[in-house]
Parts: structure tokens; sequence; C-alpha cells
């Protein structure tokens, strides 16, 4: 059955996830913990200087047991916010449209974006979203996210980014630059399910549009 509409799925810079639909009325930010996880990163670069420096004797037994604690908190943040997702999603009849992260620790993007991928665990995340819509029924697609943050969302004209603050010089409008790629992810969603409905069937494959 197809969705109703499309969440799309921004990996923030400020926050974990920036969730909205492909009209802006859906307006999320998903930033459980947010404080947890800036003290964490200040920690564990302590840390890792002081291994690193061979400061302290016995630091990276510290580090060890510190990253396994930080394991299991970001895993229960990413089961609450895959959770929180999904159900919207279902209880709207809504797909979810993620931004395809494959390649973008090493690919052509800033070197602070690459460190805040690896700063928490996104790709347990998605797994858990993937997991989750799976179980309830909810369609999920990957999209390319080259230009979603510097695209106008209403007149999809190229923009400018400011801080946090995405431009559109042509009409005017000025809107988080997480949330407006979220938006053009979203639109994203739409044509790639569209695009994934009416591909044939590899031979022995049934034809799904769920694109998991």
């Amino acid at each position: 059955m197809k969705p109703k509409g499309w969440l799309g799925v921004d990996i923030g810079m400020r926050h974990i996830v920036v969730v909205s639909d492909a009209k802006g009325k859906v307006n999320l930010f998903l930033n459980n913990a947010i404080g947890w996880k800036l003290n964490l990163e200040r920690k564990i670069s302590e840390l890792q200087r002081l291994k690193d420096k061979k400061v302290k004797k016995g630091v990276w037994r510290v580090l060890k047991r510190f990253s396994g604690k930080v394991k299991n908190k970001q895993s229960y943040i990413n089961h609450c916010i895959a959770k929180e997702l999904v159900l919207m999603a279902k209880e709207r009849r809504y797909g979810i449209a993620i931004e395809n992260l494959k390649g973008l620790r090493r690919g052509k993007v800033g070197k602070r974006h690459r460190k805040r991928l690896h700063k928490w665990a996104y790709r347990d995340l998605i797994n858990k979203i993937i997991y989750k819509a799976k179980l309830h029924g909810v369609p999920v697609v990957f999209v390319n996210p080259k230009g979603t943050s510097r695209t106008c969302s209403r007149c999809s004209a190229k923009g400018v980014v400011k801080g946090r603050t995405f431009i559109c010089k042509k009409c005017g409008l000025k809107l988080d630059r997480d949330l407006n790629a979220s938006i053009n992810i979203a639109r994203k969603g739409i044509e790639e399910f569209n695009k994934r409905a009416f591909l044939p069937a590899l031979k022995g494959e049934v034809s799904s549009p769920q694109c998991l």
C-alpha cells in the first residue's frame, strides 16, 4: 500500500536527527540526552589525549570501561529515537526516508561533519529504525543527501547556509539548515519510492516497494 506521506530523517550536526515531512508540517528535533552527548564527546577526547600522550598509566583501561558504558547508553537512546520515529510514521501511515550515509565518512564532506558521524552510533540507529519499521510494516527508503541542506525546500533554488540557518536568496526563506534538509529528504523519499515501486523484480525475488 502506498504511504500517505513521508518523513525525512536528517542526520543532524547539532541534534541526533531532525525529522520533517515533505510539506514541512512535521518539525521534530530528536536530541535525546543532547547534554549527555556533548559531555560524552569531551570526556572521550580527554581520555584519548591522555592515552596518546601516555600521561597516566592504565588510562586505556578506563577508556575501555567508559566506552562500554557509552555504547550501552547510545544503544538505549537510539532505541528510544527509532521507536518514536517508527510509531509516528505508522500512526500517520507514512514511510521513512533516510539519508544514505554510505561513504560519507570517507567522502567529500566537511571534517566537522565526519567527526560528528564518528562520535555517535548512527549505523546502530539506522539498523534499529529498519528493524522496527519492518515489524510495524512501515516502508523505508534511502536517498542521496547531496544538496539537501543547500536547496530551498520552498522554491528549490540554491541557497546559502550561515551557521545553523539556511537562507534562500530567491524566495527569502529562512529555516534551520537540518530542518530544511529533512524536508528535501522526505521529497526525495517520494521520488525513490515511486521509482522502486515500478522496477521489475529480479529472478527469484518478490517485487516489493518497501526498499528496506
